[in-house]
């Protein structure tokens, strides 16, 4: 992840929205919902203090939740729970 940061601070998105999207599986959400969002909270709290620690300022941060449906035959460990995107401040084109 940290090499990531280094690319987006060596980009257009280096001043731009980062959003965390938190990931919590619709199966589970269904059986208790307050357990979900607290579990995506933390993951994206998680990913926030690691981003900061990277020098990422707090105010570029945008935080949303999923709950997502995975197949069957997906493992764990192939699903998706946070998900990071570097949003660019202003268009490459100018």
């Amino acid at each position: 992840m940290a090499n990531i940061v280094i690319d987006a601070n060596n980009s257009v998105a280096r001043t731009g929205k980062v959003v965390i999207y938190g990931i919590a599986d619709a199966d589970e959400a269904k059986k208790n919902v307050k357990k979900a969002k607290s579990i995506t909270e933390k993951r994206v709290e998680s990913v926030m203090a690691y981003l900061r620690s990277l020098g990422v300022s707090q105010d570029r941060f945008a935080v949303d939740y999923h709950a997502v449906s995975f197949a069957l035959d997906t493992p764990p460990s192939e699903r998706f729970q946070v998900l990071i995107e570097f949003i660019p401040a202003s268009s490459p084109c100018g």
